[in-house]
């Protein structure tokens, strides 16, 4: 108050009426051709509601755990938790249960070594067991580099002090199928009445990282939608320069446009929604130069019907 006083300004005490839309309710659909109406009044039912058969399920033909020796005991009750929870959701994993790998420390040396030597190209996906607490682990960022860059894999990081604790762990591992099915490819589930949805179009979203200085790198991160229900992606992270930015765009539509027609029939899309991350107002023009046009392009080469 005194900052107010201080400039002159007061607040008002009453609170300003202003008109809403109030969006249909939505229905989520699920395996087995079971479906459910999203809960309207917000009570927060839907983590309970998904615990069904997922909408289909990716293929996982081989996958490890790594885990610290010590850590034996936490990385049984994953396992015991995990095989519940494929039980509930009727989840059939037919390559069984995974190879184990334990690590004598927590150092990272000792992860490296182990990793590089027992990795083999043909693994659907990694799960590591490591130490630290949220935002805290030793080993997260240096384990998902190595396996973004040097072994190209899925993985799924869980926290020890997760596994330990006393509550919520059964929930937790319910969470972390989920996400690993969509790491494999598999479809959690999926939404009816999508705008857009069945019409041919495909949906895109960009970031840029960085500034695109003179000699230094920056990244897109890309993501479009593949199939008619909006319900596949394709996403990759496109490194860029101020030299180059434009024609990296065009590079990200072109590979987009062609995993769009893999997914229906050799079609490309009759249009397509881009959804620009942070723009100002003073680089719109720029804007419509060093990107707009060269989209534009870009699509217009990669499918007959053009861009609408």
């Amino acid at each position: 108050m005194k900052i107010l006083d201080t400039i002159k300004a007061s607040i008002d005490t009453e609170l300003v009426d202003v008109s809403g839309k109030v969006l249909p309710v939505s229905e989520c659909t699920m395996g087995n051709n079971q479906s459910f109406k999203i809960n309207p009044s917000g009570e927060g039912r839907f983590d309970r509601d998904v615990q069904k058969k997922m909408l289909s399920q990716g293929p996982m033909q081989k996958w490890g755990v790594f885990f610290c020796r010590q850590d034996q005991q936490v990385l049984d009750v994953f396992m015991r938790e995990f095989q519940q929870a494929m039980n509930n959701r009727n989840f059939d994993l037919n390559c069984g249960r995974p190879a184990s790998f334990p690590i004598g420390s927590q150092r990272w040396e000792d992860w490296d070594g182990e990793l590089r030597s027992k990795f083999q190209p043909d693994v659907s996906l990694i799960v590591c067991i490591i130490p630290g607490s949220k935002n805290k682990s030793p080993l997260y960022d240096q384990l998902k580099q190595l396996t973004f860059k040097d072994f190209p894999v899925p993985t799924q990081m869980v926290l020890v002090s997760t596994l330990r604790k006393e509550r919520g762990v059964r929930s937790v591992i319910n969470k972390i199928l989920i996400q690993m099915n969509a790491k494999v490819g598999g479809i959690p589930w999926g939404m009816r009445g999508i705008p857009l949805q069945g019409t041919g179009n495909m949906v895109v979203g960009i970031v840029f990282y960085g500034k695109g200085k003179p000699n230094s790198s920056s990244y897109i991160g890309f993501v479009a939608t593949k199939d008619q229900e909006m319900l596949t992606y394709y996403s990759y992270p496109y490194i860029y320069d101020s030299s180059n930015k434009s024609s990296v765009l065009v590079q990200a539509f072109e590979d987009a446009v062609t995993e769009f027609k893999k997914a229906n029939n050799g079609q490309g899309p009759r249009s397509v929604l881009v959804y620009r991350e942070g723009i100002a107002e003073s680089a719109e023009q720029e804007l419509l130069t060093s990107e707009v046009q060269p989209i534009a392009g870009a699509i217009k080469h990669g499918t007959p019907e053009g861009i609408a």
